[in-house]
């Protein structure tokens, strides 16, 4: 893969409507299919560790987008069968993260303990 410290895309484009359009699809499919929460933590705990594994064995980027993809979808969906607005959920601890302060444990950022 390539860099692994580069962020791509952040163009600030507007991509709302294609998060309505995938948002659809996702209700779609909880509704199409006999779902529990139990059962898609499970997917979620699956799908983490299958892009773990692409992830440490260099896959090509590819491989690393649909990974990812699969774990994103099943968070989706669990936020949906919870009730919690997915994209809220996100925004709220994008803006938390912003925050915080150059405190880490090892990659992640921590808030500052006083």
């Amino acid at each position: 893969m390539s860099d692994r410290s580069t962020v791509h895309g952040t163009d600030n484009r507007d991509t709302s409507g294609d998060l309505r359009v995938h948002h659809e699809a996702i209700v779609q499919f909880v509704d199409k299919h006999d779902l529990s929460v139990d059962g898609q933590f499970g997917c979620l705990v699956e799908e983490v560790g299958e892009f773990a594994d692409c992830w440490t064995r260099k896959s090509e980027i590819g491989e690393a987008k649909e990974e990812l993809g699969d774990v994103l979808f099943v968070a989706w969906t669990l936020c949906l069968m919870l009730g919690i607005d997915p994209q809220e959920a996100v925004n709220e601890v994008a803006h938390e993260n912003l925050d915080k302060s150059t405190a880490t444990e090892g990659q992640k950022v921590t808030k500052q303990r006083d």
